[in-house]
């Protein structure tokens, strides 16, 4: 209901699997936080940037370092 003012879109799927509903340069602004091993957050990136316009943002989560080290996210985005 928080939503219902916006034009929002969800979707229940894998963050790949729901990238593929998307137009290339469809949007602009994607966030991303789904699984932050290295090879996800890789394959993550790779099928989202595409989706956003020119001058968009592709944003995402937890990019420093944790006691459980986040390597993959600081890695996959490096």
């Amino acid at each position: 209901m928080r939503l219902a003012p916006y034009k929002t879109t969800i979707v229940r799927k894998l963050s790949t699997d729901a990238a593929m509903d998307f137009g290339d340069e469809s949007l602009d602004f994607v966030y991303i936080d789904a699984d932050h091993s290295y090879n996800a957050v890789k394959e993550d990136i790779a099928a989202w940037a595409p989706k956003v316009r020119r001058g968009g943002i592709v944003a995402g989560h937890d990019y420093y370092y944790t006691r459980a080290g986040n390597i993959g996210v600081i890695a996959a985005v490096q």
